[in-house]
């Protein structure tokens, strides 16, 4: 874990974690209290607690959580086997990723670029709204990304199966 206190942390190239776990820890009030220019990947765990400003994304073979509002700098891909963001994600106009088998969003996800929600278990079903599926995106969840430009659920590699529940497709 990298403790900052009320300083900043500011990640300027790639990190690369060797399969640790790894904690960012910040208190400082701005934006980019932890702030990272480059991808973080072969990560165990990430734990994320502050604010925290991503250019890139974030990979790892467990959880990711991250306490506070998450801003990204550019097109930004997250994958983890859960991912959980305790305030929100700011997008702006970039295009944003999430790729897990378990999903908690708390606040508001704003942004006006491409969507993307999959599963991060290859031919791991998915439900919708209610529908059956190991890998569950409720209406709640995809109401939030109502101001994107397209929002694609699915893996690019078109395996497993998709139901529906009782869907009302979110309007701009």
């Amino acid at each position: 874990t990298l403790a900052a206190g009320g300083a900043k942390i500011d990640l300027q190239g790639r990190v690369d974690a060797s399969g640790y776990n790894l904690g960012l820890t910040s208190s400082n009030a701005a934006a980019d209290a932890i702030d990272a220019a480059a991808a973080i990947t072969n990560v165990a765990q990430l734990t994320v607690t502050g604010k925290s400003t991503l250019a890139s994304g974030v990979s790892t073979t467990g959880a990711q959580i991250y306490t506070d509002t998450v801003s990204l700098g550019g097109n930004s891909n997250f994958a983890g086997s859960s991912l959980g963001f305790g305030n929100g994600i700011v997008v702006g106009t970039f295009d944003l990723g999430l790729q897990t088998d378990a999903l908690n969003i708390v606040g508001a996800v704003t942004g006006s670029g491409n969507a993307s929600l999959s599963s991060a278990t290859q031919g791991s079903t998915v439900g919708i709204a209610g529908g059956a599926g190991t890998y569950q995106l409720t209406q709640a969840t995809l109401n939030g990304f109502s101001s994107f430009g397209s929002l694609t659920v699915g893996r690019a590699d078109g395996s497993g199966d998709i139901t529906i529940g009782n869907l009302v497709l979110p309007t701009n």
